[in-house]
């Protein structure tokens, strides 16, 4: 395998923890050039990373001869964790220092109220004006990795980097948010790869039971592996763990026939945009035991006695804790972009509303 000098650096670069302590060795050897440029009124005299604070830990703090002035709360691929910046906040307003926001969300992304927001090469860039000659060649490689990564968010999934992807699946979720009536998350799966999720309330109107299209990575550091794409309905737990069971399976049933790999290609291909169409795949989206009914009635059975406890698989669907319920595709992102992957949430939504009742 081919090896580069920014292979390495890329890899250093992907962890917070690391991003903040390159920066505060930036600051150690030539701190004026960040001061200057975040128009700080005191001198900076000192940095401290992972400084903690409540039950959290504050990327870079900059102090100047009486305390901290300044606050670098960095993120990478992570996003905000509960409420982690209204605490840092409250850290900043007792020393009356700044705070700054340093990421690689897209453009227009939401800022925090009373937070400056900063690229990434961007920060790093500033001691381009540095007296020091080895901290201006650092910087500069710092700077130009994170500026690689920041334009392959308008690339193709294949061709991002891991560290850009959830930041990708973030873009995605406030796109679809910003022009349907999707709700949206993004988050990690419990292996840590990135996964996005949308939810749209079922046309039933039963209450708090949606339609659902989960897509999860199989392997972040393998960008041409396929990832998986998951498509039915999501009914939240409620107080009664097994009617939620109950109500997910009744609402997945009549879907059945719309998640075959030809109708759902097909939805692809009739929507205008064909060249998705490929991008579904699946030997077996659904399962198919051999006496079906039978084993549904005993699934059902089983949900009763189970109560809120733990139950066995769906024996048509793929299931999270047996209330949400889903035929399982796989989805080659390789050559999609994000707009085109907004593109196919929504034509898949779309799919599955045409199907919430009973075809003739």
């Amino acid at each position: 395998m081919t090896t580069h000098p920014s292979m390495f650096l890329q890899r250093l670069l992907r962890s917070e923890v690391n991003v903040g302590a390159f920066i505060g060795y930036l600051v150690e050897r030539d701190a004026t050039p960040l001061q200057n440029a975040l128009g700080l009124d005191d001198n900076v005299v000192s940095a401290r990373v992972e400084v903690p604070h409540g039950k959290g830990r504050m990327d870079v703090v900059l102090y100047g001869a009486t305390g901290p002035i300044a606050i670098l709360e960095l993120k990478v691929s992570a996003t905000e964790h509960g409420d982690q910046l209204d605490r840092y906040a409250e850290f900043a307003h007792t020393h009356d220092a700044r705070k700054f926001l340093v990421d690689l969300e897209v453009d227009g992304s939401t800022v925090p109220e009373g937070w400056t927001h900063i690229e990434l090469a961007n920060l790093f860039g500033y001691w381009s004006s540095s007296t020091n000659s080895t901290v201006r060649g650092l910087a500069a490689e710092a700077s130009s990795v994170f500026a690689a990564w920041k334009s392959q968010l308008n690339g193709r999934f294949g061709q991002m980097d891991s560290a850009i992807l959830t930041v990708a699946l973030r873009a995605v979720s406030q796109g679809l948010a910003g022009r349907t009536p999707f709700d949206m998350y993004t988050s990690s799966t419990s292996g840590g790869q990135p996964s996005i999720t949308a939810y749209l309330p079922h046309p039933s109107g039963t209450d708090d039971a949606y339609f659902c299209i989960d897509i999860r990575c199989n392997d972040k550091s393998n960008p041409h592996l396929p990832w998986i794409a998951r498509l039915g309905v999501h009914v939240d737990r409620g107080e009664d763990l097994a009617a939620a069971r109950r109500t997910a399976h009744l609402l997945a049933m009549p879907l059945v026939p719309a998640l075959t790999v030809s109708k759902v290609q097909s939805a692809c291909a009739n929507s205008g945009t064909g060249t998705l169409a490929t991008t579904l795949s699946s030997d077996k989206p659904l399962k198919e035991p051999r006496a079906r009914e039978t084993s549904i009635e005993k699934w059902l059975a089983a949900v009763d006695i189970a109560g809120d406890g733990k139950i066995s698989a769906h024996p048509v669907f793929f299931h999270d804790w047996g209330r949400r319920l889903a035929a399982q595709f796989s989805l080659d992102l390789t050559d999609m972009t994000r707009n085109e992957l907004e593109q196919l949430i929504v034509i898949l939504m779309d799919h599955l509303t045409e199907y919430s009742e009973p075809h003739g």
